[in-house]
């Protein structure tokens, strides 16, 4: 019970990455593939790595937010005060607030 009062929300290490100087996709219809110009493909085949990368440490940080979210859930079972609760109830907030956007960023506004 003291470990979901004392939580704090960690914040996600991985950064989303950019595919700099780059057009916007053109898609063939008749070949159904996806064209890009000004970029060649040593750029844009480091780009999905990175992106790989990212999306594996997004996986990761969302895990272990979700496997926090569940201990604060069983410590809720044990006699609570309402100011303990509601610190509980606050913190299993925050994760979901984080778990509900694409990249694991809340904005300034929804941190308490």
């Amino acid at each position: 019970m003291q470990a979901a009062l004392d939580w704090e929300l960690q914040t996600n290490e991985g950064n989303k990455p950019k595919l700099a100087g780059a057009e916007p996709d053109v898609f063939d219809n008749t070949q159904e593939t996806k064209l890009r110009f000004g970029i060649d493909h040593y750029k844009i085949e480091r780009f999905e790595r990175q992106e790989k990368r990212w999306k594996t440490c997004l996986l990761e940080y969302r895990g272990s937010l979700f496997d926090s979210f569940l201990a604060m859930n069983n410590s809720a079972q044990y006699g609570l005060t309402q100011a303990q609760a509601d610190a509980i109830l606050g913190n299993m907030a925050l994760i979901q607030s984080v778990l509900g956007t694409d990249d694991g960023i809340i904005s300034k506004n929804q941190k308490r």
